[in-house]
């Protein structure tokens, strides 16, 4: 995860590399989250790289460490269909994408959550 305590990995349908892990003790943590996509790296300078892969920007994150006002460009992402998981494999909740927001569109369990979760949310 080097310094910045991020992981990255590809998508190769967007030719993006993906946010794969974040350790808490991260800068970032709490404002990104896996599964975001990086659009590209803004050197100090100004200067805009695009990066189509995971190893070419952790590559470009080991060569810039030193830069003070590097920034990441990130898209906000979600997959289309989720299906959360919880307690050895029990269904939760099934999400699919609306305008890039997850929104329940089904749920069951067998324990009760009070309608906590609930289609529409």
């Amino acid at each position: 995860t080097g310094d910045l305590g991020i992981a990255f990995k590809d998508q190769r349908d967007l030719q993006k590399p993906v946010i794969f892990g974040l350790v808490k003790s991260s800068k970032l943590y709490g404002k990104i989250k896996i599964g975001y996509i990086v659009q590209s790296l803004m050197l100090g300078d100004g200067v805009v790289v695009n990066c189509s892969s995971a190893d070419e920007l952790v590559a470009l994150l080991r060569e810039t460490a030193s830069e003070p006002d590097r920034k990441l460009k990130i898209e906000m992402a979600y997959p289309d269909r989720m299906t959360c998981r919880f307690i050895k494999g029990e269904t939760i909740c099934i999400a699919t994408n609306d305008q890039d927001k997850p929104v329940v569109i089904g749920a069951h369990s067998p324990y009760e959550f009070g309608g906590m979760v609930r289609p529409g949310m």
